[in-house]
């Protein structure tokens, strides 16, 4: 019993559902509708509106064969196979109808990339959504979307999916889609637009001939696939838009008229889908109801002020059942409108009668207007146009008096004139009664257009003269002013500017020169401003001024700026004393110096290119640095820069490598040399004390034997005859607090010469004593030795005697 009620309760629906709309179908919605392989795909048939329950299958259809009938509205794929790809769609029937959904292509791909598109079914002016998913994700994949294998949209995802949505605007949207994800693509997609509405076409009417006066209407034909769309029209005559974005599908004319005539379009758009399409052109040639009107004049064109003036305006008829109403124009002025009569009078004319007139005539109670060509009619003046006359013959320079006169041919004496003078149409004067303008001195600026008006001013009459062109020639050029020296100048470059004019006239110019706008009172008839030496104070910007003498013509040039910077610096040299290996405790001697440079020079000295050591400013050539009691720490690359304000650039020097010797090695050098040295001197000796021997035996008695001085050496006198003593040479170094070391000890050089001077022995080595010596003088190699007297001691050195003669002071060894 419930199941025939419900039968009978779904028979009344089902009757109803037909009787409204028979051709209605279900919906069939596939998810995913693009899957992979082993993925699970829900069918879900949509659209009925009762419950099927479980009297009336379901069937589903998958390349147009049944597959399954279910009781209920979906169908599912638990693991999608390639084999499940195909055409699907549902249905269920009841008695002698039938519901049919939608064909829907299922894609089942077993690669990594698969795309969907949605919607099914694309309209012009639809979004279309293209879904790309990937099987797996690595990071920020870059995807790309394709249209018949050209590239229209490329992203990077984070997910497995992306979206890529964009509009279709025509049928030019139809393609084969597909994605890809680097070098994997997916299956491709067949998308077919279609049109949303036709293609306009213009329809007229009426169909036949088309006559002035007559209505004309234009139709923009659309066939639209939908009915709830929204279009607009747009009328196009002669490529000219004649109403735009209307909702009349129309273009009504009440009259057509000759000017109707043309090729008209109109185009159709469906602004909220952004679809536009256009219509062919279409030819309307509009026949007239009467010709052009004629512009006639009963007399001569040339009308003397006062006179009567009648104008006709001719008019031939097709009909003569057409009346027709008539109106004249001056220029664009309406004169009269609308009269019965095709004739206009004018009792007298006056100058403002002059201009060019046209009439036009119009059928009655009709929009039709024809205008005929104008008409020049000119009246006679009372007084002839003005003519302007210059006073000079040929040419006329700057400086010299100019004088205009506007000459006007009186045709009545009872006209009274008043002038007024114009320079490109700007007045130069007021109203007067004298028709000559005076320049006392023309100059450049006087150069221009002039005309000249003359005003009869009771009569109101006012005319113009010819136009004048006045051209003042120059006596001498717009000076021009250049550098023959360089504008940008290093410090102590000369400057020179020459100031040069063209001359034009014989003439005596006085030239003057200014910088900054300062006048340099630097006046005189030459051309030219020179500077020995240029300094940064010279900076700035030149001009010069000429002036002709006995006239009051002045010029002033172009400028010229003018900068004056610092030669920069040189590259410095790096040197330094004594070598570049060191013992350690010792000291040496840095010079950075340059051969050029404006002061004042920065010296930066640097160790291994990064550790400043030393910084200083200076306006000399070269600074020296000094660094004492080295060690092994004070090994490195040692270097000097110098830059100045001339130039932004510093400067670097060659490196210089030092390397310290530690005081053992020193002292194994010292033993060694002390070896040999030895050897030396005990041979020195022997032969000092056998020649010694020699001369004691021939020599008087003047000098005292076996006297020995207190530190042991034998005292010079300068009686003595010292011609045929000998010496040895020693170098003894000493530390700070005056006691010998035995290593310390160094004879670096030992000679038998004769000394071209004597000096006491025991100041000589008292000398020697006081002399302040560092700790680095240990191992230090005398040879042979200057002594230098500090306070109360004496300083001599090589540079004391110019003819190159022996300086050195020595101490001989007493006898054993």
């Amino acid at each position: 019993m419930k199941r025939t009620c419900f039968l009978l309760i779904f028979l009344q629906n089902a009757l109803r559902m037909a009787a409204d709309d028979p051709d209605r179908i279900l919906s069939l919605e596939i998810h995913p509708r693009a899957a992979f392989t082993g993925e699970r795909i829900v069918l879900t048939c949509l659209g009925s509106e009762v419950e099927v329950g479980y009297y009336i299958p379901y069937q589903w259809y998958k390349n147009n064969r049944l597959i399954k009938q279910t009781y209920d509205s979906e169908y599912r794929i638990n693991s999608a196979k390639h084999s499940d790809r195909g055409t699907y769609r549902c249905e269920f029937k009841f008695y002698n109808w039938k519901w049919v959904s939608q064909d829907v292509e299922l894609a089942v791909t077993g690669g990594s990339v698969v795309l969907q598109i949605d919607p099914l079914s694309v309209y012009e002016g639809d979004s279309l959504q293209l879904t790309c998913r990937c099987k797996s994700s690595h990071g920020r994949n870059q995807l790309e979307f394709y249209k018949d294998w050209t590239l229209i949209h490329s992203l990077k995802a984070k997910d497995k999916a992306a979206v890529h949505t964009f509009k279709v605007n025509s049928l030019e949207g139809s393609g084969s889609y597909l994605c890809a994800v680097g070098r994997k693509y997916s299956n491709v997609v067949r998308v077919d637009v279609r049109e949303l509405f036709s293609k306009p076409t213009v329809q007229i009417e009426p169909e036949g001939g088309i006559f002035e006066a007559l209505p004309l209407t234009l139709t923009c034909d659309v066939q639209s696939t939908r009915s709830n769309i929204l279009l607009r029209y747009t009328f196009y005559k002669d490529f000219e838009t004649l109403s735009a974005n209307s909702d009349n599908n129309f273009l009504h004319q009440e009259a057509a008229t000759i000017e109707d005539s043309g090729t008209y379009s109109c185009e159709a758009n469906a602004q909220t889908q952004g679809v536009q399409k256009w219509s062919e052109y279409i030819s309307i040639t509009v026949e007239e109801l009467f010709s052009k009107p004629t512009l006639r004049i009963d007399h001569a064109l040339e009308v003397l002020e006062g006179d009567p003036l009648t104008l006709n305006c001719f008019v031939q008829t097709i009909n003569s059942n057409t009346p027709l109403q008539y109106t004249f124009y001056k220029g664009v002025e309406v004169l009269n409108a609308n009269s019965d009569f095709h004739e206009m009078h004018v009792k007298a004319v006056t100058l403002e009668n002059s201009g060019m007139y046209s009439c036009e005539a119009n059928p009655q109670m009709s929009y039709l207007r024809k205008k005929s060509d104008e008409v020049s009619i000119s009246i006679r003046e009372l007084f002839s146009k003005p003519i302007l006359e210059e006073d000079y013959e040929a040419e006329i320079f700057e400086g010299e008096p100019l004088i205009l006169t506007c000459f006007v041919q009186m045709i009545s004496s009872d006209v009274h004139l008043e002038y007024t003078f114009y320079k490109d149409y700007e007045a130069l004067n007021s109203i007067s009664n004298n028709r000559q303008m005076h320049v006392e001195a023309v100059s450049l600026k006087d150069s221009g257009t002039y005309h000249c008006e003359a005003n009869a001013r009771i009569q109101a009459v006012t005319k113009i003269s010819n136009e004048v062109f006045v051209s003042v020639n120059q006596i001498f050029s717009k000076p021009e002013l250049r550098a023959e020296s360089e504008t940008q100048l290093l410090e102590g470059q000369i400057l020179k500017l020459v100031c040069q004019v063209e001359i034009f006239r014989h003439i005596s110019l006085v030239y003057e020169f200014y910088k900054d706008g300062t006048a340099l009172h630097f006046v005189s008839d030459g051309n030219y401003y020179v500077t020995r030496t240029s300094w940064p104070d010279d900076a700035g910007v030149y001009q010069c001024e000429v002036t002709a003498s006995r006239s009051t013509v002045k010029k002033m040039s172009n400028r010229v700026p003018i900068s004056v910077r610092g030669t920069p610096v040189s590259k410095p040299v790096f040197t330094m004393s004594p070598t570049n290996e060191l013992i350690e405790g010792g000291k040496a001697l840095f010079i950075c110096s340059v051969t050029n440079g404006s002061r004042p020079i920065t010296y930066i000295f640097f160790k291994d290119g990064k550790k400043e050591l030393h910084r200083e400013e200076s306006n000399r050539t070269e600074i020296p640095y000094e660094i004492i009691n080295v060690n092994k720490s004070f090994e490195g690359n040692y270097s000097c820069v110098v830059g100045n304000a001339a130039s932004e650039l510093r400067l670097n020097s060659e490196f210089i490598h030092i390397t310290v010797i530690v005081q053992s090695r020193a002292t194994s050098i010292t033993i060694s040399v002390l070896a040999s040295l030895l050897v030396v001197a005990l041979i020195g000796l022997y032969l000092f004390r056998r020649r010694r021997k020699k001369q004691s035996e021939s020599s008087s008695a003047s000098q005292p034997q076996g006297m020995v001085t207190e530190n042991g050496s034998q005292p010079c006198n300068e009686d003595t005859a010292s011609a045929n003593l000998e010496y040895a040479v020693v170098g003894t170094a000493r530390n700070s607090d005056s006691t010998e070391s035995a290593a310390g000890v160094v004879y670096s050089e030992i000679t038998i010469k004769e000394p071209s001077n004597y000096v006491n022995a025991k100041e000589a080595s008292g000398a020697m004593r006081n002399k302040a010596v560092s700790a680095s003088d240990y191992s230090v190699v005398y040879a042979p030795v200057n002594h230098v007297k500090t306070g109360a001691g004496l300083e001599r050195t090589d540079a004391d005697e110019p003819d190159g003669s022996d300086t050195n002071f020595y101490e001989n060894f007493a006898r054993k």
